[in-house]
């Protein structure tokens, strides 16, 4: 369900990229955005890492590919 619906809202928008943060402890989460295209491009480690429970946070990008127009016969 998450999937279906992260997809309906990047459908439904005109951004091109979409950037989120996630705690290194929340597998579920890491990997459904791993499937739908999201990649790591950062992570801060957090203080205090034994009372939260989160030892990083994990900044993940998707950047929409564009859709190309045709451009007609190249003279």
């Amino acid at each position: 369900m998450a999937t279906e619906l992260l997809k309906t809202i990047m459908d439904s928008t005109s951004y091109d990229e979409y950037v989120l943060e996630v705690a290194d402890t929340n597998t579920s989460a890491f990997k459904l955005y791993e499937k739908l295209g999201f990649a790591e491009f950062m992570r801060i480690p957090r203080k205090h890492s034994k009372r939260s429970g989160v030892n990083n946070l994990v900044y993940m990008k998707l950047v929409k590919m564009k859709e190309v127009d045709s451009l007609g016969p190249i003279l």
